[in-house]
């Protein structure tokens, strides 16, 4: 009897032990499914997740969005038809280069011959007289003007000549100067006209001799002062000129009706154009 009481004492105990494992295991694989649980990592996410959420007032994808609405503003793009534009931009930057080519070669020209005469103004002294004298005038076809020549030229004149091929200095005053002989001409544009290109005919050489017999030889325009002036006799007055300026038609005949080219020297001169002036000694 004893033995079965104490076989039973026993058998409890270890029932007993054995639901208490058991019981602690399952509290045990409770813990664990709990912190393996999803809905706290979800929950902690979520939290974090609405802790760097913007707020309203930093919310700056909106304002982004209200900057890109300008991006339907484009479709306007082909009513301005840009592309022509530039077709017509880049014709006309064609033809303002080919009118500027022409242009610069008239304003060469023009500064050139602005250039020469400051030259002559600057060689010579500032002072200026009234020089008078009797002259005989020589035209292009032989004809004879004579009579008085007054002329506002300056009291000493700088003259730079060619001598065996050297350029010379020399002063001189119109006391000194005997005769003025032309001897070639050059053509230089002025402008475009309906019926033709203007040119004119200006002295590209040119003989200063003096009382003593000197030659001076001038390859230049001539000097301003001796360009144009008037002649005075019992008949009136005549002005005459150095230069003459000449059409040239569409079909390349010229105006006056002389023969030549635009470029290279011409050795015969306009009838009307003074051909020499001499001085009375």
């Amino acid at each position: 009897m004893k033995k079965k009481l104490l076989f039973l004492f026993v058998t409890i105990l270890f029932l007993l032990q054995v639901t208490g494992d058991i019981f602690s295991q399952e509290k045990i694989i409770e813990k664990t499914e709990k912190n393996l649980s999803p809905s706290e990592d979800t929950s902690s996410s979520q939290e974090n997740r609405s802790s760097y959420r913007p707020s309203e007032k930093n919310h700056t994808r909106p304002k982004q969005n209200s900057k890109n609405e300008s991006l339907p503003k484009n479709e306007n793009l082909p009513k301005n038809e840009s592309l022509p534009k530039n077709e017509n931009s880049r014709k006309k930057e064609s033809l303002s280069k080919e009118a500027s080519i022409q242009t610069d070669s008239k304003q060469t020209d023009s500064k050139q011959e602005n250039s020469t005469k400051k030259e002559s103004l600057s060689s010579s002294s500032a002072e200026n007289i009234n020089f008078q004298s009797q002259v005989k005038v020589v035209l292009g076809d032989g004809r004879t003007v004579e009579g008085k020549i007054r002329l506002n030229v300056p009291s000493k004149i700088l003259i730079k000549h060619l001598s065996d091929g050297v350029q010379y200095r020399k002063w001189i005053s119109m006391k000194d100067v005997s005769l003025i002989v032309q001897q070639s001409w050059k053509g230089r544009y002025l402008k475009q006209t309906k019926k033709g290109a203007i040119y004119r005919f200006e002295t590209s050489s040119y003989t200063v001799v003096l009382k003593n017999g000197q030659k001076l030889s001038l390859k230049r325009e001539m000097l301003p002062f001796w360009e144009e002036f008037t002649v005075e006799n019992s008949k009136g007055d005549v002005i005459l000129f150095s230069y003459w300026i000449d059409l040239r038609k569409v079909d390349g005949a010229w105006y006056t009706g002389m023969k030549g080219s635009v470029e290279g020297k011409r050795v015969i001169s306009h009838p009307d154009v003074y051909k020499k002036i001499l001085f009375s000694i």
